[in-house]
């Protein structure tokens, strides 16, 4: 019995040692070791944004903190958001940057991973790194072979899934940045008169005119009264009616030619003649393969009979909105 109350005492005074030292050790070196983490989050946010000289700190979630860079004169010149999201072995944390825009990212670092040595770690390489650089998000990714377009990134060999996790977590923080800072990001802002349709000057009526003829080729002539424009065949007859639609998209205006059929029953096709939505995203309203979608569809649009662009909802149902107004504007100057 003694025997066995001397190793209690033994043990406890052992385990008391231990966590003291534990505790001490800590105490000891946490000033050392948030100091470095400190040092480390900056040289990162240097390297994605080089001319930061200040920087303001806020807490979006758990995973991501934002990190508004400055200039020496105060002036916001982009945003970082340090940030994680699942590997395929572990966490990976990141910095990645964003122009003060929030359409292009200035760089990526990699903070920490534990990624399989040799392969998924490999996303720390610099020339892994330095495909985002400049790219427009969404990130995709491609798989042997360069990438062509402005948002894509090339895959690691062997480490796909690691570098379809980067993809996701510089992606998912775009997302975070854009709706805490309620930036709608355009590279280029809308002309203040993009979206008059009266007093058309020639250059845009000969617009107008080739985008009605790319639609329908077989326009010989094209008649405009009041705002609608009635297209013709080489024989003189009415094969449509084309009009201006102008309407709010995420970003600023948008502004189509439509084309609708003799019977204003079914529209023809459209085609977008000036826009300002987010290049890489809402820019995809231009895509052929999207605006095909249009083609034949009863009027007035329905949403649910086109697909909206992933990431880009209220562009593409802008779209159906101004076609309907179109439209409805049409049919009502064709009664009188």
């Amino acid at each position: 019995m003694r025997l066995e109350f001397r190793m209690v005492v033994v043990l406890t005074l052992i385990a008391i040692f231990s966590g003291f030292v534990l505790s001490y050790t800590y105490i000891s070196t946490r000033n050392d070791i948030e100091k470095n983490a400190e040092m480390a989050k900056k040289n990162a946010l240097v390297k994605v944004l080089p001319a930061t000289k200040d920087y303001e700190e806020k807490i979006i979630d758990k995973e991501t903190t934002l990190l508004i860079a400055k200039d020496e004169n105060g002036r916001i010149i982009g945003y970082a958001a340090m940030t994680e999201g699942a590997g395929f072995q572990g966490k990976i944390k990141l910095m990645v940057g964003f122009d003060n825009t929030l359409t292009h990212i200035t760089g990526l670092e990699i903070l920490e991973n534990v990624e399989t040595p040799g392969l998924g770690n490999r996303i720390e390489e610099d020339w892994f790194k330095e495909q985002y650089q400049n790219r427009v998000p969404p990130i995709t990714y491609v798989k042997g072979k360069k990438p062509e377009k402005e948002n894509e990134i090339q895959a690691i060999t062997g480490a796909t899934i690691s570098s379809k996790s980067v993809v996701k977590i510089v992606n998912a923080a775009h997302e975070k940045l854009r709706t805490f800072l309620k930036i709608n990001p355009s590279s280029q802002p809308c002309d203040e008169d993009s979206s008059k349709i009266g007093e058309k000057t020639d250059k845009e009526i000969k617009t107008i005119i080739e985008a009605i003829k790319e639609l329908v080729p077989e326009t010989k002539e094209i008649t405009k009264i009041d705002d609608i424009f009635i297209v013709q065949d080489s024989g003189g007859n009415k094969i449509g009616y084309a009009g201006i639609g102008v309407g709010e998209g995420y970003n600023g205006e948008i502004k189509i030619i439509t084309l609708f059929d003799i019977s204003l029953k079914h529209l023809k096709g459209i085609k977008i003649l000036e826009h300002c939505e987010t290049p890489g995203i809402g820019s995809k309203i231009e895509d052929p393969e999207f605006l095909n979608q249009f083609t034949n569809k009863v009027l007035p649009l329905k949403e649910a009979e086109i697909d909206v662009i992933t990431g880009a909802t209220i562009s593409s149902k802008s779209l159906i909105e101004i076609v309907n107004k179109v439209y409805e504007r049409i049919k009502k100057e064709l009664k009188k």
